[in-house]
């Protein structure tokens, strides 16, 4: 059930954002106006929501347990960091500071030397 109400919720998202980047226009006279790309966005969304809601399967969804649910924790956590903090640190600063835990939370096996290896380069 929560999985259908999901693919609803994701199908009426894409619906009101469709209509919201219609009413900014889709076309003009110089070329594609400021709702052409939000309006394909918001049509992917919604074809996406409704191929889902059409091939459900009728198993129930397995939700992350144990480490795996403070991996996705971490992530989620991680990326409201960097919505918050974009402002106040810039995007080099605060994208720095969530990619080097976001590693070690997602995969552990990454070093830190990998991430900085293009930068070493001439």
């Amino acid at each position: 059930m929560f999985e259908r109400s999901l693919n609803v919720f994701w199908i009426l998202l894409g619906a009101a954002s469709a209509t919201y980047a219609w009413t900014l226009g889709l076309a003009g006279p110089s070329g594609p106006e400021s709702g052409l790309f939000p309006f394909i966005a918001a049509l992917i969304v919604m074809g996406a929501g409704v191929v889902l809601l059409l091939w459900s399967p009728s198993l129930s969804p397995e939700f992350p347990q144990g480490a795996a649910l403070v991996r996705v924790l971490g992530v989620i956590a991680g990326l409201a960091f960097m919505a918050i903090s974009i402002s106040y640190l810039g995007f080099e600063r605060q994208s720095a500071s969530v990619d080097v835990p976001a590693n070690g939370v997602v995969q552990r096996d990454v070093e830190l030397s990998l991430m900085f290896r293009d930068a070493r380069q001439p």
